[in-house]
């Protein structure tokens, strides 16, 4: 799939969304394998097409429209793996506490570790939280059962939940990777390898700068004021009626319980 520019000889504006097929007498080159900083693992490649059919799917210059609903889905996916790779390393660093000695004592008994490690554990958790319940949200809105609340909720969030997610996966494995100290800069350990890969969360499915935009096209539409009601409502609910308060306040470390 592609985005088909709009050519000067034609009255459509904006892009289109269309379907290009490679036929037997058709021709595509690669021009080059990008040499990305991250996500090595997954090849992108610029390639040119020539001689191949293209066929229309959305209306003339109703790409971006059309593309919506998929775009929701893989800003979802984006802070799911945003999310996992916080949790990751965090995981990991609880492990190497357990068996790290620093002046004779663990590292995971160290009161300026463990408050750290709470930092970092207090903002996965976070962001887990903001992902499941967005997650929810949207699959309500698919089976046709959300409420209008629901729905304007639903389109707050998921760029908020997008740029937050990302924006706290990258600070979180910088920190998680300084825990190791100099195992943690030793491309041997396959640690800066999530370093890596999670700057692309802020850049895939929009920049931070276009999820703001996009909050701000939700706000100035003509029920941006009820939405952002809404939404305050949600957040209002959750810090001050949720019986697991507590528990996103508390860090379980191998035992060892550091309160916040």
């Amino acid at each position: 799939f592609f985005f088909s520019s709009r050519r000067r000889h034609t009255r459509c504006s904006g892009v289109s969304w269309a379907r290009r097929c490679v036929q037997e007498t058709g021709t595509w080159e690669i021009i080059r394998l990008k040499d990305k900083l991250g996500t090595r693992q997954l090849p992108t490649a610029e390639l040119v097409l020539n001689g191949t059919e293209a066929y229309l799917i959305s209306e003339r210059g109703q790409g971006v429209k059309a593309m919506t609903p998929m775009l929701t889905i893989t800003r979802l996916h984006n802070a799911a793996a945003s999310v996992a790779f916080g949790r990751r390393l965090i995981t990991l660093l609880k492990d190497y506490s357990l068996q790290r000695k620093v002046s004779g004592q663990l590292l995971a008994e160290k009161p300026q570790f463990l408050s750290t490690v709470s930092e970092l554990e207090i903002s996965c958790r976070g962001c887990l939280a903001f992902l499941l319940r967005v997650s929810q949200l949207f699959g309500y809105v698919e089976s046709g059962s959300a409420t209008l609340e629901e729905e304007n909720v639903l389109r707050l969030s998921l760029p908020l939940l997008k740029m937050f997610a990302a924006k706290e996966s990258i600070a979180t494995c910088s920190e998680a990777i300084e825990g190791f100290g100099g195992l943690g800069y030793i491309e041997s350990s396959n640690l800066p390898i999530y370093l890596r890969d999670t700057q692309v969360t802020s850049i895939w499915e929009g920049t931070t700068n276009v999820q703001c935009q996009d909050v701000l096209r939700v706000l100035k539409a003509k029920n941006g004021r009820e939405t952002f009601e809404n939404f305050m409502q949600e957040i209002s609910c959750l810090l001050y009626t949720s019986d697991a308060a507590d528990d996103l306040l508390c860090v379980d470390l191998g035992g060892l319980r550091f309160i916040k």
